[in-house]
């Protein structure tokens, strides 16, 4: 029983570490389908067109958190990734968005999140592999 204990810990540690790393992903994922929906219902953007990379950037990270429930890693560096490519083109594409005060408090946000699930993830590698060898 007491070799059970360190064990249980150890998983117990590694799902937390993991579960965080998939929030972030959900939280990246509601804030830009939510972002998109409260623009359309607002008025302030007509043209569905415009939306749609928000959208599509919504349900990539939804996707990419059910796949962080194997291992959190890959799918939380595509979505950084993900992120990067969102940000250059909203960057190109509309830069006076990206460049508001609103515009930046978000980004600001999503790249801590993006940090945030990052660390975690690596955490969450680490720590299986410390205890997979022993």
């Amino acid at each position: 029983m007491t070799l059970e204990a360190p064990n249980s810990a150890v998983a117990e540690g590694l799902d937390q570490m993991a579960r965080h790393s998939r929030t972030v992903l959900i939280v990246i994922a509601g804030l830009q389908l939510g972002g998109a929906a409260l623009l359309y219902v607002a008025g302030g953007v007509t043209d569905l067109a415009a939306l749609a990379p928000q959208v599509v950037t919504g349900i990539v990270f939804g996707l990419l958190a059910v796949w962080a429930r194997r291992g959190p890693m890959i799918p939380v560096s595509i979505g950084v990734g993900v992120y990067a490519l969102s940000l250059a083109s909203t960057l190109v594409l509309n830069a006076g968005a990206l460049l508001s005060m609103w515009g930046l408090i978000l980004h600001a946000i999503l790249i801590v999140l993006c940090i945030n699930g990052v660390s975690s993830a690596r955490s969450y590698n680490d720590l299986k592999r410390r205890f997979a060898t022993k």
